[in-house]
């Protein structure tokens, strides 16, 4: 019976180590995640803006962007904008830089943002692009 015992233990054992090495290895935890939030604003669209009726842009101005966010071992995360420019994502923690796909705008090239993403807690920011129009 005690060379029977000695084998199923051993294997149990085995089994609980290997289950912790996998669950720590393979994946991270929702602890590990933070959550990035915030708003891109574009502008000025024109040159003098009357009282009362401000100039907008491209209905698509937003929505056809999205965050670049470049972290600090390579890896390459698109957020998607918003029809008004705003943006909610759940990302690894780390620090990232931010960038904004199909910027040709005055602003964009000086763009100079990062972010840390703090893991359970919320980051905020705020991106303003200059178009240059004056």
């Amino acid at each position: 019976m005690r060379q029977t015992v000695i084998p199923i233990i051993a294997a149990g054992l085995a089994l609980v180590v290997i289950m912790f090495f996998a669950a720590s290895y393979c994946g991270r935890t929702d602890t590990q995640y933070g959550t990035l939030v915030g708003k891109v604003a574009i502008g000025p669209w024109c040159g003098a803006e009357p009282v009362g009726h401000p100039c907008t842009g491209p209905n698509d101005t937003y929505s056809s962007r999205s965050l670049i966010l470049t972290g600090s071992f390579g890896n390459i995360i698109f957020v998607k904008l918003g029809s008004n420019g705003t943006f909610n994502a759940s990302l690894p923690s780390g620090t990232y830089d931010v960038g904004i796909t199909n910027c040709t705008f005055a602003g964009c090239h000086s763009l100079r943002e990062n972010a840390t993403v703090y893991p359970g807690r919320q980051t905020n920011l705020s991106v303003i692009i200059d178009t240059g129009i004056r």
